[in-house]
């Protein structure tokens, strides 16, 4: 994958998943957003899996193998945030490097440089295959002019989360780094699903089948 640019191959990505921007679009939910995008890395042969981690803020990890490759995903989190997870994780396995990533991007601080490098690729390769370049052009007039309250708007469009718009504002440069981060640490308790919303069915089956 490094012989590609970061459009191309999320773009390659999103091709060999069969997951077209109509399908995205009409996803309605991200419960049911989650669950398309979880089908298609396992068609792919990815294989994922859920559970609830005593560690509320750590999203997922991932085990890169030549043939059985795993994605494991925080069920305690969002399902907006799941999906950014598996994609992260995908730019993991795609990269050949083993990872464990953190909701709060502040434990970049504590990696070495070729770490953070890693880590960054992946987030950008994560947002670049949930909102692609070419397509997110299109929104941004629609950003011009309604400011902050588009953002909203555009991540229930993309069943992606408001952070991940914001990556996608920061890289055209229509927002700052500051408003980036202030923003992101404001929105980062909604990754972690609450008690009322995570509750519910059988616990026992549902550990089975995990």
């Amino acid at each position: 994958p490094r012989k590609y640019s970061l459009e191309t191959l999320a773009s390659n990505v999103r091709d060999y998943l069969g997951v077209s921007f109509k399908q995205q679009f009409n996803f309605q939910s991200a419960d049911k957003a989650f669950k398309s995008w979880r089908h298609a890395l396992e068609e792919a042969g990815v294989f994922t899996f859920k559970d609830s981690f005593k560690d509320r803020f750590l999203s997922g990890f991932c085990i890169v193998h030549d043939y059985y490759p795993v994605i494991m995903v925080n069920n305690s989190t969002s399902f907006t945030r799941q999906i950014f997870t598996l994609m992260h994780e995908l730019g993991h396995i795609l990269y050949g490097v083993n990872g464990v990533t953190d909701v709060d991007e502040s434990y970049l601080e504590f990696l070495k440089s070729d770490e953070q490098k890693i880590e960054t690729q992946c987030n950008r390769f994560a947002a670049e295959v949930l909102v692609p370049t070419r397509i997110f052009k299109t929104d941004i007039p629609f950003f011009e002019e309604e400011g902050e309250n588009a953002i909203p708007d555009l991540a229930n469009k993309y069943s992606v989360s408001r952070e991940v718009i914001l990556r996608r504002l920061l890289d055209f440069k229509l927002i700052d780094n500051d408003y980036y981060i202030t923003q992101s640490e404001e929105w980062n308790k909604d990754y972690v699903r609450s008690k009322k919303e995570a509750t519910g069915g059988n616990w026992y089956l549902t550990k089975m089948a995990y």
